[in-house]
């Protein structure tokens, strides 16, 4: 699952279908309304790009609606995360990182505090809990 939140049309899809899926339904939609027919085709544009198994899951939810999908991490603060914690866990430090995305060190700072906060919470309790 994704290390950032997500707008729950974006969650949902990531929980049915996995991360690549989503990341590339926002790419292709985000920040758009789309269509949702009130029946499966599989000639539908999203059956033509995601499978049939995904238009019917969106159309079992928001059938013969328009949905505006949330550029989610599509957006340029997504990127910007995404980017952040790629780099950090690759070991770079807060001043390439500052070049390279753009951004001030103190967000760099914040995003390995993030990331150390997350570690500790998987390491879990002395009792070999894992916490979410």
């Amino acid at each position: 699952m994704s290390d950032v939140w997500l707008p729950h049309v974006l969650y949902e899809i990531e929980a049915a279908f996995g991360q690549a899926v989503m990341l590339a339904f926002a790419a292709e939609f985000g920040g758009g309304k789309i269509s949702i027919p009130a029946r499966p085709a599989p000639e539908h544009r999203i059956a033509q790009a995601f499978g049939l198994p995904l238009l019917e899951w969106l159309v079992e939810r928001w059938g013969g609606t328009a949905l505006l999908v949330p550029l989610g991490p599509q957006s340029s603060h997504g990127k910007l995360v995404r980017e952040t914690r790629r780099l950090l866990q690759a070991g770079e430090d807060a001043a390439t990182i500052r070049r390279l995305v753009g951004c001030h060190q103190r967000t760099i700072h914040r995003h390995r505090a993030a990331l150390r906060d997350d570690e500790a919470r998987m390491q879990g309790d002395l009792f070999g809990k894992k916490t979410p």
